[in-house]
This record gives structure tokens, C-alpha cells and sequence, in this order.
């Protein structure tokens, strides 16, 4: 009786710890197209339409439905980016004070969200 319980609580324990680093498939989906998306209006090649965006996201997807783990997953999103190449740093430009910009529909905050 012992083994059997002890085995039942190996099992159950390994599904649990293998299940925190494991991503559904609806995780992996909402994760990539607000990486997608955000780099879609952000990132100056992709704006300027040096790629074919909507083709670059059907030919990763296949890669991304094969990730099994988070790490595998970020791997594929950190590679994604950095084919897109490097960024060139400009000095930021000095807003003037009296101009009241309209910004209530620009939030970024599902950024931050680590889930």
C-alpha cells in the first residue's frame, strides 16, 4: 500500500512541476500576437513595410505550436526579433510643454503583464 501511494504521489507531483513550465496552446497564441502586433506598429522595419508581417507570423506559427515550454517559446519569439535586425538609436525629441497631446486610447499596459 505504501508503494502505491508513494508512486501516486511521485506521478502527481511531476505533472504539477511539469505543468508550471508548460504553455496551452492559448497562452502561446495570445502571447504572440501581442508580440506580433506591438512590433507590427513599433518596430521601424516591420512600419515601413520591409517585411511581409502577416507572412512572417504564418511561418513562425508552426514553430511556436511545437514549443512545449516557456523557454522554448521565448527562444522563439527572442530569434523572431533579432532577425529583424538592429534598431538604429536616435537622441529623443524635446516635447514642448503647452501642447496637450490626446493619449486616453493608447494603453500599454498588458506589457508589463508577465503571464
Amino acid at each position: 500500500m505504501r508503494k502505491i501511494t508513494l508512486l501516486l504521489l511521485l506521478v502527481l507531483l511531476s505533472q504539477n512541476t511539469s505543468a508550471k513550465n508548460n504553455l496551452t496552446e492559448t497562452q502561446k497564441l495570445a502571447a504572440t500576437c501581442k508580440v506580433w502586433g506591438f512590433l507590427k506598429y513599433y518596430h521601424p522595419k516591420v512600419a515601413n513595410g520591409e517585411f511581409n508581417w502577416d507572412n512572417q507570423l504564418l511561418e513562425k506559427l508552426p514553430q511556436i505550436e511545437k514549443a512545449q515550454t516557456k523557454e522554448e517559446f521565448s527562444l522563439i519569439l527572442e530569434n523572431w526579433i533579432d532577425d529583424l535586425g538592429p534598431i538604429k538609436e536616435i537622441a529623443p525629441i524635446p516635447v514642448a510643454k503647452e501642447v496637450e497631446y490626446f493619449d486616453k486610447n493608447f494603453d500599454l499596459s498588458w506589457f508589463a503583464n508577465s503571464n
